[in-house]
């Protein structure tokens, strides 16, 4: 038997998740590519590759970059870890090689940094306003009601709602010089297919009920003999 906290998955609350982060890096490489070019994620199931150029997405690591911070009020406990994140992305089609080169440029460039700047600071939350140091997180945490990774917005006939992703915030650190690979299609033709890496920033945050007591109850109890005395 394992002795836990006694509180539910369900308790803690996690921000910024995958599908933040893929979003993020999605609507960075929908800004570089030719107009047109899907952007998809990797590992998905009964999902057929598209028919002309197109680009994939996948988180490959999640390196920490500290040691976890912690800090703690009258009842949360934030913890909050500072990561480098890998994205591996592929381009398929004719000019996969220039646009994995160009996409490489611009990741390394101040543009990178002010576009995923931007894109945060548009939608408005507190988690935009904060700065990418451990420090600003544990000091300006997202409210609860940004904490959640799907925001549903209901359609026109209110039957049906949406799914709108809110991409995380995080900041470019490097890119790995882009390669290419052998890729096969059902024709049994030969593709151009160049891979590369993306690193950025991610600092995660968690926000779970602290552990404390309510209320301290003492009891007082005669004892009829020493007890504290050393045994021999």
């Amino acid at each position: 038997m394992v002795q836990t906290s006694g509180y539910t998955a369900t308790a803690i609350t996690q921000t910024p998740q995958t599908a933040n982060i893929t979003t993020a890096i999605r609507a960075f490489l929908l800004a570089i590519v030719p107009p047109g070019i899907p952007v998809q994620l990797a590992q998905q199931n009964r999902t057929v590759a598209p028919s002309g150029p197109f680009a994939l997405v996948t988180l490959l690591n999640r390196q920490p970059l500290a040691t976890v911070a912690q800090a703690d009020t009258a009842t949360t406990s934030r913890f909050c870890l500072p990561e480098d994140v890998t994205v591996q992305v592929s381009l398929f089609g004719p000019g996969a090689g220039n646009n994995a080169q160009c996409l490489a440029t611009l990741f390394r460039t101040p543009w990178a940094c002010q576009f995923f700047e931007t894109l945060t600071a548009a939608q408005d939350t507190p988690q935009a306003e904060t700065g990418l140091t451990v420090a600003d997180w544990l000091a300006n945490p997202p409210s609860p009601s940004n904490a959640t990774p799907h925001a549903s917005t209901a359609t026109e006939t209110g039957s049906q709602k949406a799914t709108a992703i809110t991409p995380a915030r995080i900041a470019p650190l490097y890119t790995s010089a882009p390669r290419q690979a052998p890729f096969i299609s059902g024709e049994r033709q030969f593709e151009e297919h160049w891979l590369l890496d993306l690193h950025c920033q991610v600092n995660t945050l968690l926000t779970l009920p602290t552990i404390m007591a309510p209320a301290a109850s003492v009891a007082l109890v005669q004892a009829e003999t020493v007890t504290d005395k050393p045994t021999p």
